[in-house]
């Protein structure tokens, strides 16, 4: 859906599903530098988030970070730090990596090898990001270890991650 307000294009993409559901609105700033305003991100493959931090690198996109940001969403922090911002109101989630099959969306708990490697990996997303970084080692990554479909996740706070990391406010 594209609308256009106050002069700025916007654009409104909504996830298909409920599991990868993304709320995210584009606009342009004057300046010519696209915003993606994260609303409500429950997360998705690591590959798809992967690309995506890809192209905001390429294209220079800022990552606002104003509600919920779920899971591989959370990678978006690894960005440099003038291409994301999170707002104090806003909450990033995080749980134990696991295996989903991208066409039947079954999951399966990692074997102890995968879970080392998977988790170390996400952590080094968080490299300039010290105590989030502990969090996800110490409580984070053991969320739903054993359980895929569980909801349990470790919450964060964008007014946290300011204050004991740093990240630019929004």
């Amino acid at each position: 859906m594209f609308r256009v307000l106050s002069g700025l294009l916007v654009v409104v993409l909504l996830g298909g599903c409920a599991e990868n559901a993304r709320d995210v609105v584009t606009r342009i700033e004057p300046s010519g530098v696209p915003v993606n305003v994260i609303y409500n991100d429950t997360g998705g493959p690591v590959a798809e988030r992967t690309a995506m931090i890809k192209k905001a690198l390429e294209r220079n996109e800022v990552q606002e970070i104003r509600n919920t940001c779920n899971s591989s969403c959370a990678r978006l922090l690894s960005l440099p730090p003038e291409l994301v911002c999170v707002s104090r109101t806003a909450t990033i989630r995080l749980h134990a990596p696991h295996w989903l099959h991208l066409e039947t969306r079954q999951r399966r708990v990692l074997s102890d090898l995968e879970f080392e490697r998977e988790t170390m990996q996400t952590a080094r997303h968080f490299d300039s990001l010290p105590w989030l970084q502990e969090r996800y080692l110490t409580d984070g990554r053991y969320r739903a270890r054993d359980n895929p479909y569980s909801n349990d996740m470790l919450t964060i706070s964008g007014r946290d991650l300011i204050k004991h990391d740093g990240v630019r406010e929004c």
